[in-house]
């Protein structure tokens, strides 16, 4: 086999590994959040008030009580994202252009360049969850159903 001939094999090799591996963390994901749901209707029918520690800032937002360090949350999340889309991103050109262009030395330069943007963003998402605000604690709930006077054994 030539170069060429392994590299196209590595490639749709590692194309199909990462399909199959999306699909069954999607099918996954979806067990998941079906089995939670059953929960959730099991305990309504039951008459038990679902805990809001299964989603604390969905209980908050509908108590009305937003969590202000949310947008922090989500900003550094995009750019965690993005940091490691950037590094997928700069080794797969730094493999194309080494391999296929047989250019070891400009692979590395426009790969790890790319690489090194990846990085920063990435380095950027921590430092902006480091100097988050702290968060507020969660308000007492509102709900008669959730009120631990409420929860008391009564004798048939």
């Amino acid at each position: 086999m030539n170069p060429e001939e392994v590299f196209s094999l590595i490639a749709f090799t590692m194309i199909v590994a990462a399909t199959v591996v999306f699909i069954m963390s999607a099918i996954q994901r979806g067990k998941l959040r079906e089995m939670a749901h059953r929960e959730r209707l099991a305990m309504i029918e039951r008459g038990v008030a679902p805990p809001p520690e299964v989603d604390p800032g969905r209980f908050e937002r509908a108590m009305g009580q937003p969590l202000w360090d949310e947008e922090v949350a989500a900003r550094a999340a995009r750019y965690r994202r993005m940091g490691v889309i950037f590094m997928g991103l700069g080794v797969a050109l730094w493999f194309i252009i080494t391999f296929a262009g047989d250019a070891p030395e400009e692979g590395f330069g426009v790969g790890g360049a790319i690489v090194v943007l990846g990085a920063a963003l990435y380095i950027n998402s921590q430092l902006e969850l480091k100097h988050a605000p702290p968060r507020r604690s969660a308000p007492a709930p509102r709900t008669p159903a959730l009120r631990p006077e409420n929860h008391e054994r009564r004798e048939p």
